[in-house]
This record gives structure tokens, sequence and C-alpha cells, in this order.
């Protein structure tokens, strides 16, 4: 029953919610909801978007989150700028920022990860400790610390590709470079 939808939704502005008890709480701008209790918990959050039964569901404050599938990025409190798209993705995320999960369960258990991203049926973590800037790429492939890249899992028996692992210099750290250094006579 769509009758319920927007039944609290008077200061609002720019939204729409389709489907049982959808942005019913919302006071948020330009927020879309489409699916049973798609974003009925939001008061204050802006430019989100909830395409899923309990697609962010709990998200009371969080802005510019993008949640498609049912019960992604469920959790979310105050997290912003999460993309979770998959049944489950993100699912646990509550205050964690700048996510991606794309896939089945893809990054679903933690609650409070920053600037990670999960790419692949139930790509995750395998602790329980907060990240920062890591990435889990494959699928059940799983990251244990920040500023990490995990790709495949155990059954993966070759990563490859047409040209060879290139390594970044970072020029930061160098210091006093010289181009006239004279090499075989100064030696």
């Amino acid at each position: 029953s769509s009758d319920q939808t927007h039944e609290e939704n008077d200061t609002g502005y720019y939204n729409t919610g389709i489907g049982y008890v959808a942005l019913t709480s919302n006071a948020g701008d330009e927020n879309t909801a489409t699916g049973a209790l798609a974003l009925v918990a939001n008061t204050s959050g802006d430019l989100n978007l909830a395409d899923g039964s309990q697609a962010l569901a709990y998200n009371i404050t969080g802005s510019a989150n993008t949640a498609t599938g049912s019960r992604s990025v469920l959790s979310n409190t105050t997290g912003s700028y999460n993309t979770g798209i998959g049944n489950n993705a993100l699912y646990g995320n509550t205050t964690g920022s700048g996510n991606t999960g794309v896939g089945k369960g893809a990054g679903s258990a933690n609650d409070n990860n920053s600037y990670c991203t999960f790419l692949g049926y139930d790509a995750e973590q395998s602790v329980s400790i907060n990240f920062t800037n890591s990435m889990a790429l494959g699928n059940t492939s799983r990251i244990t610390a920040s500023n990490q890249v995990r790709i495949g899992n155990g059954s993966i028996t070759s990563i490859g590709g047409y040209a060879g692992w290139s390594n970044i210099s970072d020029g930061r750290v160098k210091k006093n470079i010289k181009e006239n250094v004279p090499g075989l006579q100064f030696i």
C-alpha cells in the first residue's frame, strides 16, 4: 500500500517516494526512494538515491548516498558519499563515508570504513576493524588493513596482463635531483 508514502514529508523539497512508507520521516531535499521502507528514517539527509526494498532504510542525516538493491546500504545513519549496488551491498555501514560496494554482499561487514572499494560477489574484509583507502577486487576477495589492495581469492591461479607491473615513482621524497651527474667518469 503506497497510501502512507510521504505522510510526514512536510518540509523537504524535490523528493520522490514510491513504495510502502518510503521517505515518511523525510525533511531533506532532493531524495529519491523507490521500494518498501526505502529511506524511511531519513530526516535531514539530502541528495540520496535509494532503489530497492529497505535501501538506505536507517539513513538519518547521511547525504549523497546511492543504494540500489534490496537492503543495500541498509544500516547507514550518518555516512555520506557511499555507493552500494547489489543485494546487501555495504549493508553494515553506519557512519563510514566515501565507500563503494558493487556485488551481492560487497563490503557488508564493517560499519565505519572510509574510502574503501569492494567489487565482486562477497568482496569483503576479514576482520571487523575500520579501514581507510583499501580495495577488495573479485569474488570473495578480502582486505586486512588500510591502504591495501587485494585481487582475487585463494582459487586464483594467475594474475596478468599484456604489460608488466610498473611502479610509480614518488618524486615528492626525492631531493637534490641533478641531471648532470658524470656517471662512469665520476667513478
